[in-house]
């Protein structure tokens, strides 16, 4: 890896740290308010860690971010209601990050298994798929990362 490369990660990492700061403030006002405007707010961020991770290399990262807004773009687009299960699920995705961020941070090559949670929202979205009694052209990609 050179300098560059290496200098464009750690900028993504610190920027990285600061979105996760905001999802965090977002999930606070969230359970006081829960409303669209919020939701939006915290695809948006989960939006631009996953694009940014993957153009700065953190494919695995990417592919984690990728599957939690997968799930926010359900809510979002009101095809899932927000349950506590849900909220829950949502908060220590948001930790996973924040933890993956830190480990990157240590160790710019570290890797985190993140198969047990992104397994679970994967069944979420499904449950909430075949719950709609459809079953959908995407099933087979969220098993991609």
């Amino acid at each position: 890896m050179d300098l560059n490369e290496q200098s464009l990660k750690q900028e993504f990492l610190t920027e990285a740290v600061e979105m996760l700061d905001d999802v965090e403030a977002a999930f606070i006002q969230f359970e006081k308010n829960p409303s669209q405007e919020v939701i939006d707010r915290i695809f948006r961020l989960a939006h631009t860690i996953k694009g940014s991770a993957l153009s700065v290399g953190f494919e695995h990262l990417g592919g984690f971010a990728h599957i939690v807004e997968a799930l926010l773009s359900k809510l979002r687009g009101q095809e899932m209601q927000t349950t506590p299960e849900i909220t829950d699920v949502l908060l220590r995705s948001n930790d996973a990050l924040r933890t993956y961020v830190n480990l990157l941070r240590q160790d710019i090559s570290a890797a985190m298994d993140t198969t047990s949670l992104a397994d679970e929202i994967r069944l979420l979205i499904e449950d909430a798929r075949s719950g709609a009694g459809g079953f959908g052209w995407g099933r087979w990609w969220f098993w991609i990362f």
